[in-house]
């Protein structure tokens, strides 16, 4: 079967929270308007910060290094997670 891609555009999009959009589905479950709402946070979050937690002021900061030996050959990202106090 494979995975459906598309799933989480509603709640990206906040269709949960506003009585649904015309290609979406109207019927939300509160938990499903939580989830829209907690998604929507996120990347608001993201964008403003550069953070991926819910609360900014308690973030993981993640450092992104591209190691290329040929820009022909391959790249590496390596993550390096380190929490904030």
């Amino acid at each position: 079967m494979g995975s459906v891609h598309g799933e989480e555009l509603p709640f990206v999009f906040g269709a949960a929270l506003v009585d649904g959009f015309a290609h979406f589905p109207r019927n939300y479950t509160r938990s499903e308007m939580a989830l829209s709402e907690s998604i929507i946070q996120y990347f608001a979050n993201f964008a403003r910060t550069g953070y991926i937690e819910l609360n900014p002021s308690r973030s993981i900061a993640i450092k992104l290094i591209v190691l290329q030996t040929r820009l022909e050959t391959f790249t590496t990202v390596a993550l390096d997670f380190e929490e904030e106090r």
